[in-house]
């Protein structure tokens, strides 16, 4: 009968698509599982050091499952490791590095949860500077440090990639900006400090590390690089004379004396004493200590 035989096709047709979806219901999961193998291998690869072969195994569990977006920042590490493994002047290195920025930019557009990280990974990498994902990530940074409560890190990664493109002002600028929001954070000082010092602006590298001083007079850190840059200027330096140099002399003696209070088993601060005390003795003696 018609009608009859018309109901047969049609529950024939329902059967057959019915199998064919729990075939491919079949073949995903399939493939979610060798994912997963293949990120566990990945994992392992990269924990005993071989990060050409966990690239490739991260590469194939997102080929088998895109969903594993975490897999990106993972196969960007790889690649990082494998990139920085190599001579400056190896073409592959800039080609690995390039691979690694992709993948942090990836998992940073991805998935919300590994935004942070992502961004911080890509602001780490020293590739070539015609990096476009950097030139993006530099907009990225500028923005998460304008939100409520922002972190140290996303400041100095700021602050890096700027001075790295010889724009020292607003490398400056981060900096500053870091320690208005963040006035009690440690590495905020600290890197402003060594900004200063790299491009030889003492003034502000001691009034860095006296401000410092005057709200965490126990900060060893900045003790420590107070008596080194003392002890640069009042020796090393041989553009500095007369009073700059006896007065920084006497604040690297002070800030020696102060470390070994705190730590008196500190050596360098002990060999920087002696160091500046004989340093201080020639000056009063009318000699130059200098050799």
């Amino acid at each position: 009968m018609p009608g009859v035989q018309g109901t047969g096709v049609v529950v024939l047709a329902a059967a057959v698509a019915g199998c064919s979806a729990g075939l491919e219901s079949r073949i995903e999961r399939v493939r979610r599982l060798e994912a997963r193998y293949l990120a566990r291998q990945g994992h392992e690869r990269a924990e005993q050091g071989d990060m050409r072969g966990a690239a490739r195994a991260y590469a194939a569990a997102l080929a088998a499952d895109p969903g594993l977006v975490a897999l990106h920042l993972h196969l960007g590490y790889a690649y990082e490791r494998l990139g920085n493994a190599l001579a400056l002047t190896d073409p592959a290195r800039e080609e690995a590095l390039r691979r690694a920025a992709v993948c942090h930019r990836l998992a940073a557009d991805s998935e919300p949860a590994l935004r942070r990280h992502a961004l911080l990974r890509l602001a780490g990498i020293h590739g070539p500077a015609s990096l476009g994902e950097l030139g993006l990530l530099e907009g990225d940074l500028a923005e998460l440090v304008k939100l409520d409560a922002p972190e140290a890190d996303w400041f100095l990664a700021l602050a890096r990639l700027r001075e790295d493109r010889q724009r020292l002002d607003e490398s400056e600028a981060a900096l500053l900006a870091a320690r208005e929001v963040l006035p009690h954070a440690a590495v905020v000082h600290r890197e402003l400090a060594r900004f200063y010092r790299r491009h030889e602006r003492f003034d502000a590298f001691f009034a860095v590390l006296e401000r410092r001083l005057e709200s965490e007079p126990d900060d060893r850190d900045a003790l420590h690089a107070l008596v080194e840059g003392c002890f640069y200027r009042g020796f090393r330096d041989y553009r500095v004379g007369g009073d700059a140099r006896r007065a920084s002399v006497r604040r690297g003696i002070v800030a020696a004396e102060r470390l070994l209070h705190l730590e008196p088993e500190h050596a360098e601060a002990r060999r920087y004493l002696d160091l500046l005390s004989r340093v201080r003795e020639g000056l009063e003696a009318g000699r130059d200590p200098r050799p």
